[in-house]
């Protein structure tokens, strides 16, 4: 839609505020960068049965 229509007309219509259209955008990019990472962390938490929190999953990643 964008090669036909103006971003901020598309915005308007949406409901979409400016900032969080490009928020979404860059942190897809983000994500992406982060696959190990988020894979290593979802493997931990099914590893010990969806016990750990954050601070547990924190721990075993900086023991690995």
């Amino acid at each position: 839609l964008q090669q036909k229509h103006k971003l901020c007309n598309l915005l308007k219509i949406s409901g979409l505020s400016k900032y969080s259209y490009f928020y979404s955008i860059n942190k897809a990019d983000k994500d992406l960068k982060n696959s190990k990472v988020i894979a290593k962390i979802k493997q931990i938490f099914t590893e010990h049965k969806s016990r750990y929190g954050y601070r547990r999953i924190t721990l075993e990643l900086n023991n690995q």
